[in-house]
């Protein structure tokens, strides 16, 4: 066959674009997951953070207190009696500065101490603590006054007030507070560990689905292109040698061409809905995020909670889309469960929900090939379709099996039955059963359908299996 027929280049090129806009939407979905998954970790951290700062806080104040109530800077006893404290392991990286404040900005204890008795302006988040009285938190450059000693230790710190208030209950406004500084370089150090750790995980992920995905979806571009032009020689010799078929052979054509069609207008359907939907909200999610970023780079922690939630929200909406486009495409349980247990899904959706008791019998022992299960799974859910909206049935009866080398599905129902012969063209209304015979006869198989009215409808279709899969 000429590898240039215009069939087998669409063919092609559906392939491919199929495989670069699943790739692109995997990377996006993953890059969006790994800096969200990154700030959850920085306020994990900040939180931890806060964690540790009070419970140092709680050691210090304690002492503090027990040598009077006095808010005077720290010396003789006191003084000995703090710096004997703030020792390892209390006082120890990522902990590097801790201040002991006094309501008028006079620096009362600290472990540097050329800053004891100091007097500083009182920036906003250490007057907050003193008025609220519960813990405040920050990230700060250095560049305020007070923070000039710090500035040779690290270029960014996690600044936590920690007031009397919160330690103890006891309401003070005056003081004691206490300030811990923490290296926020060890917090951005695990984030980004986690993000290089789920990249390479992604990476690897994507590798190993896409070698998986892309024999199959050759396989099966190169059973459809040869199908195609077998069905094509044979109609040609049909119409030469048998003139009465004329009709039946353009019917058959005609189905083709719409089947074809479908599956087109299919694939741009799911291009254009990955293109207004996940991806547009994905697009959005990356802009929402880098306003997250501004706003924390400039410390408005508080602006930018809003939007992560939004970010959020519209991240799950993407994930839901995506996962409803799959089921459309092909049902999960098809793929985790195995073909008895999708076929048992679906007929309790279909069947049950429209009033029709069924049994199901497998003796399957082995997986299918998986373009025989999506085969006999479509055949299925077609055949109970029929079964709910024409036949009146009570009861139908399904089995699956395996016999020389082929995979048998058979369906029967209680029904009311009719004349296959009448119904042999899609012209007189039966093109959901020509679709389900030419879906079989593509894939190598053969279906039979045996009803009469009043009688009941017996179908079977049976495929080859030439392999199984675990």
């Amino acid at each position: 066959m000429n590898r240039g027929a215009p069939g087998e280049k669409v063919v092609h090129r559906l392939t491919l674009r199929f495989a670069s806009t699943t790739m692109l939407a995997f990377l996006l979905v993953g890059a969006v997951l790994g800096i969200t998954l990154m700030h959850q970790i920085v306020d994990r951290e900040v939180a931890e953070g806060e964690l540790r700062a009070e419970a140092i806080a709680r050691s210090v104040m304690a002492l503090y207190l027990a040598e009077g109530t006095s808010l005077d800077p720290a010396s003789g006893a006191r003084l000995d009696a703090l710096d004997s404290l703030l020792k390892p392991p209390l006082l120890e990286w990522p902990v590097v500065r801790l201040k002991v404040w006094r309501a008028d900005g006079v620096i009362l204890f600290s472990d540097d101490h050329a800053l004891i008795g100091r007097r500083f302006p009182m920036e906003e988040e250490l007057r907050d603590a003193f008025v609220l009285q519960r813990p405040v938190s920050e990230v700060t450059d250095l560049q305020e006054a007070e923070n000039v000693d710090e500035r040779p230790i690290a270029t960014k710190l996690l600044e936590t007030y920690v007031p009397r208030g919160s330690v103890d209950g006891a309401v003070d406004t005056r003081g004691p507070l206490v300030e811990l500084y923490q290296d926020y370089a060890s917090v951005q150090s695990q984030a980004y560990r986690v993000l290089g750790t789920m990249g390479v995980l992604l990476l690897f992920g994507l590798g190993g689905l896409y070698a998986l995905l892309l024999p199959i979806m050759r396989r099966v571009s190169r059973t459809l292109t040869t199908q195609n032009a077998e069905l094509e020689a044979q109609a040609k010799r049909l119409e030469d040698l048998l003139v009465d078929e004329r009709d039946a052979t353009a019917d058959r054509r005609r189905l083709l061409d719409g089947l074809f069609r479908s599956e087109e207008e299919d694939r741009r359907r799911i291009a254009a809905m990955l293109h207004d939907g996940p991806l547009h909200g994905l697009s959005i999610v990356g802009m929402t995020l880098n306003r997250v970023c501004a706003r924390i780079e400039k410390g408005d922690a508080g602006a930018a909670r809003p939007l992560l939630d939004d970010a959020q929200g519209r991240l799950s909406a993407g994930i839901d889309e995506l996962r409803s486009m799959m089921r459309g495409l092909r049902p999960p349980a098809l793929d985790e469960r195995g073909l008895e247990a999708a076929i048992a899904d679906q007929a309790d959706v279909v069947m049950r929900g429209g009033g029709v008791e069924y049994e199901l019998v497998s003796t399957l022992e082995t997986r299918p090939e998986s373009v025989v299960e999506g085969v006999v799974y479509r055949v299925a859910q077609e055949a109970m379709t029929n079964v709910t909206r024409h036949a009146h049935a009570t009861h139908a009866w399904l089995s699956l099996r395996e016999r020389d080398g082929s995979l048998e599905f058979e369906m029967r129902d209680d029904g009311d039955g009719f004349d296959p012969a009448a119904v042999n063209t899609a012209r007189d209304g039966g093109l959901g059963l020509m679709a389900m015979r030419e879906r079989v006869e593509m894939a190598g198989g053969s279906l039979e359908i045996d009803s009469a009215p009043s009688e009941g409808t017996h179908v079977r279709a049976t495929l080859p299996n030439g392999g199984t899969r675990s």
